[in-house]
């Protein structure tokens, strides 16, 4: 529904019967200023403590009509960035009022249906010509005549279609909402989007970024990509069996502490708390208390913990017959985040640090203008070594060249700037 259909056919004043044009306007029940979406990633939990639903709220026109709330469940949809996207063009269509037509033809005509697109070339109504959609049709059989009514683009108080009706094919350098709209978000009277290049401006299609209540700054598809399906999993095994104790002279051993007792790493993507140009250094102390050690800032108790640390990078401008603009080039600036993924296995990290080797992209390559892509990773896998109290397990020793006790890929620089780049 967001391209711009193809119209069928163009009814000019010629085929309207006489007196029967008639303007009218959406239902103003049909709006909806502030939409309260939900989706889920997964059908399960990973862990006991994770969430399943995942919300966000986007408002738009809310100081024109007043808080209306539509809660719509996107159970088709498990990526935030797609959920995102369908969400904005909905607020979009149900937070305006549009304008409608009513009209009569004759049979020649019947041929037309519910949902056909059909072009209205009438002057008094707008100056150009507007693509209908149409959402009503009657025949009456007595006098061999057809009563039509259409949904059109054009938004209360306007002459022209909205720009964003039909944001499919729009280009998909132009943010929503446009410049000059200060009705997004909760009616604030300035202009809720951010200038190109501002740090609140964040990336594009991150998770880690600001996401603006009007949602999707970039309705079109044209730079759509496929999604890359990334499936949480967690795995969980028996600790070695341990020889049961029946008892001695002084009675029988309490059971207790062996009972329930497994060991359960999963894989966990936590955010950085901000932009960073270097690597993130951890360490940890194996004499800490309960054998403490960590990845990434985080914990691992009785176990074992593998890090990679990934990078992502926004290029604001690009060399341009030697200039550092935007507009099509070798990055020259544009701020990085970095991130920090934590795994229960060593295979499992080493196939994060594959993947994003594979598929980064280097300074050097072409980059579109605010594009945001991933470059490559500058260190190798991290790795927290501890010994578990109840198994006595403990990780595999080849995992990085680091000892217990000492800091973790400690030194390693963050990866090289664009030139001209100043860190965030």
């Amino acid at each position: 529904m967001s391209r711009e259909p193809s119209s069928v056919r163009t009814i000019s004043e010629d085929d309207i019967l006489l007196s029967s044009f008639k303007e009218s306007l959406s239902d103003t029940n049909d709006i909806y200023t502030t939409h309260k979406i939900t989706y889920q990633k997964g059908g399960a939990r990973l862990h006991e403590v994770d969430p399943i639903d995942f919300r966000f709220f986007l408002k738009y026109n809310v100081k024109k009509y007043g808080t209306r709330i539509l809660e719509d469940n996107f159970y088709t949809y498990n990526l935030s960035s797609i959920v995102l996207k369908s969400a904005t063009f909905w607020l979009i269509r149900k937070s305006n009022v549009w304008k409608k037509v009513e009209f009569k033809v004759p049979m020649r005509h019947i041929d037309l249906d519910v949902t056909d697109c059909i072009t209205i070339n009438i002057a008094q109504f707008s100056s150009t010509l507007v693509k209908c959609i149409i959402e009503q049709m009657q025949f009456d059989p007595v006098q061999n005549i057809i009563s039509i009514v259409c949904w059109t683009p054009i938004r209360i108080g306007e002459t022209s279609p909205y720009f964003w009706a039909w944001p499919s094919q729009q280009n998909q350098l132009t943010i929503w909402p446009l410049p000059g709209d200060i009705n997004g978000g909760a009616g604030y009277d300035f202009e809720v989007t951010p200038p190109i290049g501002h740090i609140l401006t964040g990336g594009q299609d991150n998770e880690d970024q600001l996401q603006l209540i009007t949602g999707d700054q970039h309705p079109s598809d044209l730079d759509d990509t496929v999604p890359t399906l990334f499936c949480e999993f967690s795995e969980t095994f028996d600790p070695k069996d341990i020889d049961p104790n029946i008892g001695d002279a002084d009675g029988p051993l309490d059971p207790e502490p062996l009972i329930n007792e497994t060991i359960t790493t999963g894989l966990e993507t936590p955010m950085s708390d901000g932009p960073s140009t270097g690597a993130l250094d951890t360490g940890f102390n194996a004499k800490d208390d309960d054998k403490q050690a960590e990845v990434c800032g985080h914990p691992i108790y009785g176990g074992c913990g593998f890090g990679v640390v990934r990078y992502f990078h926004m290029s604001t401008t690009q060399h341009n017959n030697g200039a550092c603009v935007c507009g099509g080039g070798k990055s020259c600036s544009g701020p990085i985040w970095s991130f920090c993924n934590t795994f229960g296995t060593k295979w499992a990290a080493q196939m994060m640090l594959d993947y994003a080797r594979a598929n980064a992209k280097t300074f050097a390559d072409n980059w579109d203008c605010m594009e945001t892509h991933e470059i490559p990773p500058s260190g190798n896998i991290l790795s927290a070594r501890s010994e578990d109290p109840i198994t006595g397990h403990r990780c595999d020793s080849d995992a990085v060249g680091e000892g217990i006790g000492t800091e973790v890929n400690s030194g390693v620089p963050g990866p090289t700037a664009p030139e001209g780049f100043t860190p965030p």
